[in-house]
């Protein structure tokens, strides 16, 4: 007869070993990994925000509300875990069968006209292309969501997301100028034939439903607000998207645009974006050893560079040929030294001319040179 604790654990170790075995066949829950970003007329409610959002599970809002869905990740279930990270409230109601969004921040939509009434993106398409509620929207892994309240009361018009272009570049030294352009994405057109398609359309019947982003058109008349300071197109220029800034201080901004609605459509404020004001990573003290430098010797370039930038160099001879490049290396603030091997992939002449650049981290370019004779 077995003793009592013996049985106890053999049938201990039949159970766990049973849900060890039901663990292992049962399914892997699967998740997607999304951006969600939430605009209210009056303010942004939240930036852009990465959430993870399961294939399967249930929503419950802020008043208690809830809905189960077992279809795929949805973009209403990633709202809710927004709103979990980012700590505001929202709430639906199920009177009809599906979720009707009702508030989102203390921002409620007018069910009397549905002027205000919150809608969605989903990689720039919108209504009437996702004719769909926010539960029913299924996501993918990468896709980006934006919530937002419409004021047009009659839906007549259009709606476009607002980007901004900066030229040259997100970072600027002190008196530069930055251009940054406001163009709109039209959320009743794809912004690829892929998505189009994603969606139920047919792009090769129809060309017109894709417009990439680098067809977006500018908005002229925004309101651009960099930081603290606010910048209208078409005071003292041309109204055609664009502003040109040249006196900001040094320092990092916030930058977004905002466009009141007009006959044609409804605007989406952008996302705000960083630009800088500073300078790029100076590179001082640049010299080659050994010098004058021995063909097919190893070469040594010494330099010091006063900030952490992406490095990378370039040796020509007097014919502007190159003899050699070295890749790309991101380095610390300080004292560096990078080396060539000495085989060069064409000719040496008596002279040759070393480049260094630096790139920072806003895309900021610096190149600094020197030459140095060349012997047998």
């Amino acid at each position: 007869m077995l003793r009592r604790s013996t049985l106890l654990s053999r049938i201990t170790l039949a159970t766990l070993t049973a849900l060890a075995l039901f663990a292992l066949a049962a399914p892997a829950a699967f998740a997607v990994s999304t951006a969600v970003r939430v605009e209210g007329s009056p303010y942004e409610v939240a930036p852009e925000t990465t959430v993870s959002v399961p294939d399967s599970g249930t929503v419950v809002d802020t008043d208690g509300t809830s809905f189960s869905y077992r279809t795929g990740a949805n973009a209403l279930a990633a709202l809710d875990r927004a709103a979990a990270l980012r700590g505001f409230i929202y709430s639906f109601n199920t009177l009809y069968g599906a979720p009707f969004l009702e508030m989102v921040a203390g921002l409620s939509a007018d069910p009397s006209d549905w002027s205000n009434g919150w809608t969605y993106m989903v990689n720039g398409v919108g209504y009437p292309i996702l004719d769909m509620g926010a539960a029913d929207c299924i996501l993918r892994t990468g896709d980006r969501v934006v919530f937002t309240q419409n004021p047009d009361a009659t839906f007549s018009r259009g709606a476009k997301l607002l980007r901004l272009r900066l030229a040259p570049r997100p970072g600027v030294e002190p008196g530069d100028t930055i251009r940054i352009t406001v163009v709109g994405d039209d959320v009743a057109k794809a912004n690829s034939a892929a998505e189009a398609e994603r969606w139920g359309l047919d792009p090769v019947a129809d060309p017109s439903l894709v417009e990439p982003p680098a067809g977006f058109a500018a908005v002229p008349g925004a309101t651009l607000h960099v930081g603290s300071r606010v910048y209208v197109d078409g005071a003292g220029d041309a109204a055609d998207g664009t502003v040109a800034i040249s006196d900001l201080p040094r320092g990092t901004y916030g930058v977004w645009a905002e466009v009141a609605m007009d006959d044609s459509f409804s605007y989406v404020r952008s996302a705000v974006t960083r630009i800088d004001v500073n300078d790029g990573a100076r590179i001082s003290g640049l010299r080659v050893s050994p010098s004058p430098y021995r063909a097919g010797r190893r070469m040594a370039i010494r330099f010091r560079l006063d900030k952490r930038a992406t490095v990378s160099a370039r040796i020509v001879n007097n014919k502007g040929r190159v003899v050699a490049k070295l890749g790309a290396r991101t380095l610390n603030a300080g004292s560096r030294i990078l080396y060539w091997g000495g085989r060069a992939q064409t000719a040496l002449t008596s002279h040759l001319t070393v480049k260094v650049q630096s790139v920072d981290s806003w895309s900021r370019s610096v190149t600094a040179t020197t030459s140095v004779r060349v012997v047998r």
